[in-house]
């Protein structure tokens, strides 16, 4: 229950926030570092290594390995 309270707060605290001019600017600037930061090369070099220890997982390695790939095109 202490979950779904905290849960519900920051939605609404996030809401309020991107209401705002600063808010969305911080929200863009934020998507910009992060974006570079997934784009490193150390990043990316880590990412390939886990994608292939979990490929090597039986069964659900593969479908688990494309949800990784497929996080940095969103």
């Amino acid at each position: 229950m202490r979950a779904k309270g905290l849960l519900l707060i920051g939605a609404v605290a996030g809401l309020v926030f991107a209401a705002t001019p600063q808010g969305r600017r911080a929200i863009e600037n934020a998507k910009v570092k992060l974006a570079g930061v997934w784009a490193s090369p150390d990043v990316q070099r880590t990412v390939a290594n886990v994608e292939g220890q979990v490929r090597k997982v039986p069964g659900v390695g593969d479908n688990i390995a494309d949800a990784i790939k497929g996080a940095g095109s969103r």
